[in-house]
Formats: structure tokens, sequence, C-alpha cells
């Protein structure tokens, strides 16, 4: 459940569809400026939080490949470093979806349709 909507929020919601980014759909969907300079704000905030996110799970998932090859390491330093990965996947989710709601505030339904429609 947790890597799935890892995978879903900090990839493949956001990511180019067509050739075409979320900041170009929403700049094509949306005809009122104002709300469209609003909107491609939010989404730059969401790459600008996904990017920091995924260079933050990747340093870390180094540190897990680190202890994994310490003969040393206990298992109960590994849980407690893998948990630290869970909670780190859990914010970036909450962080990503906070704005993804604060977009769709933004867009009325018809917009909200043509940016996420397949």
């Amino acid at each position: 459940r947790v890597l799935f909507r890892s995978i879903l929020l900090l990839g493949g919601l956001f990511l180019n569809r067509g050739g075409e980014s979320l900041e170009e759909r929403v700049t094509d969907a949306v005809s009122d400026p104002v709300r469209a300079e609003r909107a491609t704000e939010l989404v730059r905030r969401i790459d600008d939080s996904r990017d920091e996110k995924l260079d933050e799970l990747v340093r870390h998932r180094g540190e897990i490949y680190q202890l994994l090859a310490r003969h040393d390491a206990g298992s109960a330093e590994l849980h407690r470093e893998l948990d630290g990965l869970v909670t780190q996947l859990h914010a970036a989710e909450n962080a990503i979806l906070d704005l993804h709601m604060e977009l769709r505030d933004q867009l009325e339904e018809e917009e909200w349709t043509e940016v996420f429609e397949e």
C-alpha cells in the first residue's frame, strides 16, 4: 500500500503525458490568466516538492544499503532505518497530496478533467 501510493504521488501522477507537462496542461486548460498563474505556481511547487522528496529518499536508500553491507548491523537497527524510510514516504505523499488538493481548488471541474483526463 505504501509503495503504490508513493509511486503514484511521487512519480506517475504528475509526470509528462503525451509529451506535455502538467504545467503545460494547466496552462492550456485554464483561460483566466490570474487563476492560471496561481495554478502553475502550485504545479511548480508540486514539482519542487516531489524532486526534493525524491532526493531525500535516494539519500535515505543509500544509508540503508550501507547499513545492509555492515556485517555488525543488527535487525533492530535495520528496522529503525526502514521505519524512517516509510515515515519519509508518508510525509512526501502528504505534502504532495496537499498541493494536489490546492491545485484542484484553483481549477474548475471542466478544467480539472481536461488536465487529468487520460
